[in-house]
């Protein structure tokens, strides 16, 4: 089932802290860092301020977090005092975010720390508009979250932080610093939520977060280094969501599964490829085409539809990477499971589709195999018994 709506009404509430009240009396905006502490590139003198005004604010956040006007208040003065344009000093921006990071770790190290304050960290973060690098304890905080909607928020703040830090090679974030910690956070994340309330959408949004072509900073480019982690996290991810295909079942939103694969058979990113993660990439999505191939008759109308797309999608990138090889053979193929993949197409014809691009890419690249096979079954031709996928009760969802 798609969650999406529940999850925007749930974070909408929680976020904005709407209530039933029909009026909010406005609060004033509290006095903001002063603009000489903005402008310092020596900021020694400064600290204590920024530190006092940050931590005083954040706490309001806790302390008022059932009022909404407050709440508002705070969630803009935070996200203003790391202004747009020129005069406002790199070490400035540092020191804030050094003073923001400490005082939402302090809170989350709360017992009961109130949702509204964790929701809204997301938010802010995702909303300062210079470097973020030094929020990543709070960012891996969210992620690691019990509440879905907190967690959607932590992934939101990973992909506003992620393009600028990662366009630097050497820094303290990526060179031993956070990186891989901020994207196995990620991924965790995503695993531990395969379905359930908002299960959609915290796949989405994890993808997303990790995929550069899914970012709005197209004008940031990935380190080498560090874009080599961020394939990695896509192959990891992608990798094991098909483990979930194989022995359980469906996870929610199986078009995000798609993701990985526009990122990872996108000629910029494949051209960068060794033979190993080649290898890697195609297998991952032979076996993710052909189990969904084998799930797809066994389900329900939405899920049926959701799969349906997703072979669409995955098609697609099969395709499009045909055309930059180039790769006749693996192109059509492409192109035939992005034609058969329909809600009135019998289940044979899928399974024969996806089958199809294991035969073509076996064709051209060596050290693949067939797709995996469902639990209880011997082969593909058995599994979609004849006219129909049915996939097999164990572990059908």
């Amino acid at each position: 089932m798609n969650f999406r709506f529940v999850t925007f009404l749930f974070a909408l509430v929680g976020v904005l802290g709407v209530s039933a009240r029909a009026d909010i009396a406005a609060v004033p905006d509290d006095p903001p860092i002063t603009d000489a502490a903005k402008q310092a590139e020596d900021q020694s003198q400064y600290t204590d301020e920024i530190s006092q005004k940050v931590t005083a604010e954040v706490q309001k956040l806790v302390d008022k977090s059932s009022d909404p006007a407050t709440v508002k208040m705070v969630r803009e003065w935070l996200i203003q005092q790391d202004p747009q344009g020129q005069g406002v000093s790199a070490a400035y921006r540092t020191a804030y975010t050094n003073a923001l990071n400490q005082a939402f770790i302090t809170v989350l190290a709360q017992p009961n720390a109130p949702l509204v304050a964790r929701l809204n960290m997301g938010v802010v973060i995702a909303g300062l508009v210079g470097a973020k690098d030094n929020l990543s304890p709070t960012v891996i905080a969210l992620l690691k979250d019990k509440c879905p909607a907190v967690i959607i928020w932590g992934e939101k703040a990973a992909e506003a932080m992620l393009p600028l830090a990662l366009n630097i090679a050497n820094n303290a974030f990526n060179n031993g610093g956070q990186r891989d910690e901020v994207l196995d956070a990620i991924e965790k994340a995503v695993l531990a939520h395969p379905t359930g309330p908002m299960a959609w959408d915290i796949a989405q949004s994890g993808y997303e977060a990790i995929n550069p072509r899914m970012w709005s900073s197209k004008n940031l480019t990935p380190a080498a280094p560090n874009q080599a982690a961020l394939v990695k996290a896509n192959m990891d991810l992608q990798g094991e969501r098909i483990k979930y295909y194989l022995n359980t079942g469906v996870p929610e939103n199986p078009q995000a599964d798609t993701l990985a694969s526009y990122y990872l058979m996108w000629n910029q990113i494949w051209g960068s490829l060794n033979n190993n993660d080649r290898t890697t990439v195609l297998q991952d999505s032979i076996n993710l085409t052909g189990l969904m191939a084998l799930r797809v008759g066994g389900l329900g109308n939405i899920q049926n539809a959701e799969l349906i797309e997703a072979l669409k999608k995955e098609g697609t990138w099969i395709e499009h990477l045909g055309k930059d090889l180039p790769d006749q053979g693996i192109e059509a193929a492409g192109t035939q499971l992005v034609s058969t993949a329909r809600i009135d197409a019998k289940g044979a014809e899928i399974v024969a589709a996806s089958q199809g691009i294991y035969a073509a890419m076996s064709a051209t690249f060596q050290g693949l195999n067939p797709p995996e096979n469902l639990p209880g079954s011997n082969s593909a031709s058995e599994t979609t018994g004849g006219n129909d996928a049915t996939a097999p009760s164990a572990g059908a969802q």
